[in-house]
C-alpha cells in the first residue's frame, strides 16, 4: 500500500488533508469526495469571515463628548426643522432678572439643557418667552441673546453653551386664582399705568367669567390700563378694560347703580359705554333702561341727573341708533329685544 500527501505547499496544513491511496483502485473514487470535503471547509471559513467583518462595521458610531456625555436631543425637546443639523443646548444661564428667584431659574434651565433647535435663534427664543410665560412672567424681554459652540465638531446637533439677557417684568398670578387676579388689580389701581398690561387684560376677561366678582369690576371702571404697545386698534374697553368684560345683561343693575351712586365721572362714564355695548342694537332700550329708573321712589334730582346725563351719553354715542334689531340683525322691539338680551345670559353660571 502507497500513501502520498497531497502537493499543496500554499494552502495550509488545514487545506491539506487529501491523501491518495492506490488500494485495488479505490483511490479514483475516494478523491472526489476529499476535494469537495476540503471544498466545503473552504467555503464555512469564508463565510464566518464575511459575518465577522459585517459586524464589525454595522456597530453603532457614537458622537460622545468628554463634556456633554453622549449627544442627541432629550426626549421630547427636539425643536428641529431638520434632524441632520441644528444645535444642541449643553449650558444654559440667564442674566439681568430681578424677582426671578433661583428655583425658576433652575426650572428653566433645565428645560432648556438637552433641547434641540435649528441654528436660527428664533425657535430658541420662542421655547425661552413660553417658559417665563409659563412661571407668570407675561411681559418678559429678552434683550440678548448669545450663542456658542462648546467644540469645534461638526457633527450635527452642534453642543452649545446659550447665554441670554432678559427683563422679565411683573410676576402675574396663574387664571386658577382669581383672589390674586382680583388683588392684582386692587394694589395697582393707584397706579394701573405702571401695572403689566397682560396681566391686567388677564385679570378682568378672566374674573369676567365669574358673576360672583361682577359688582367688584364694576368698581373698577376707573382703572386705565397702559396701551401704548398694544399692536390692534385702541378702543374704549381697551384702555379701560372693565368697559368691555362688563358687556352682558346680568351687570346691568351694577352699571345702572354704579351710575346713581359712584362720584366719580368716570366711573359713570365707562358704565354707560358698558351699557352701549350691552344695547348697541337696540339703544333706545336703554335709554329706557335708565329714564325708568329715575321713575323709582327715593332717587335723588342729583341721582336722576347722572341718569339722564348717561342716557344722552349712550343715545348719542357712535352717531346713535336707528329702530331696534335683534341679535341676529332682524326688526325687534323694546321688550323683545330685552328678553333676548336676558336669555342670552341665562345660560352662564352666575
Amino acid at each position: 500500500m502507497l500513501r502520498k500527501k497531497a502537493h499543496c505547499p500554499r494552502a495550509g496544513a488545514f487545506f491539506c488533508m487529501v491523501r491518495f491511496r492506490h488500494n485495488n483502485g479505490m483511490n479514483r473514487r475516494s478523491r472526489p469526495w476529499g476535494i469537495r470535503a476540503g471544498l466545503l471547509a473552504l467555503l464555512m471559513v469564508w463565510v464566518l469571515v464575511l459575518d465577522g467583518s459585517s459586524q464589525a462595521g454595522s456597530q453603532p458610531q457614537t458622537n460622545d463628548d468628554p463634556v456633554l456625555g453622549a449627544r442627541g436631543c432629550s426626549p421630547g425637546k427636539d425643536y428641529r426643522s431638520r434632524k441632520d443639523a441644528g444645535i444642541e443646548v449643553g449650558y444654559f444661564s440667564s442674566s439681568g432678572t430681578r424677582t426671578v428667584d433661583s428655583t425658576e431659574r433652575d426650572q428653566i434651565a433645565s428645560d432648556i439643557v438637552g433641547s434641540c433647535f435649528d441654528e436660527q435663534s428664533s425657535k430658541l427664543e420662542t421655547r425661552i418667552y413660553e417658559l417665563f410665560h409659563g412661571l407668570g412672567y407675561l411681559s418678559v424681554r429678552i434683550n440678548n441673546l448669545t450663542v456658542k459652540p462648546l467644540d469645534q465638531t461638526t457633527a450635527a446637533p452642534t453642543p452649545v453653551d446659550v447665554e441670554v439677557q432678559i427683563t422679565e417684568g411683573q410676576k402675574c398670578p396663574s387664571y386658577s386664582e382669581e383672589e390674586a387676579l382680583f388683588q392684582f388689580l386692587v394694589d395697582h389701581r393707584s397706579h394701573s399705568l405702571d401695572a403689566d398690561p397682560e396681566c391686567v387684560q388677564r385679570a378682568f376677561a378672566w374674573l369676567s367669567h365669574d358673576r360672583a366678582y361682577t359688582k367688584k369690576l364694576v368698581q373698577l371702571l376707573d382703572f386705565e390700563r397702559n396701551d401704548e404697545h398694544d399692536d390692534r386698534l385702541r378702543s374704549l374697553s381697551s384702555r379701560y378694560p372693565s368697559t368691555g368684560v362688563l358687556a352682558f345683561p346680568s351687570a346691568v343693575p351694577y352699571l345702572v347703580e354704579a351710575i346713581k351712586q359712584s362720584e366719580s365721572e368716570l366711573i359713570r362714564t365707562n358704565a354707560a359705554a358698558a351699557i352701549h355695548l350691552i344695547y348697541q342694537s337696540c339703544v333706545q332700550a336703554a335709554v329706557t333702561r335708565m329714564k325708568n329708573e329715575e321713575d323709582k321712589p327715593g332717587v335723588t334730582s342729583e341721582q336722576k341727573e347722572r341718569l339722564q346725563t348717561a342716557a344722552k351719553y349712550v343715545s348719542e354715542l357712535y352717531g346713535g341708533g336707528g329702530p331696534c334689531k335683534s341679535i341676529h340683525g332682524e326688526p325687534t322691539t323694546e321688550k323683545e329685544m330685552q328678553r333676548e338680551l336676558d336669555k342670552s345670559d341665562s345660560h352662564i353660571v352666575k
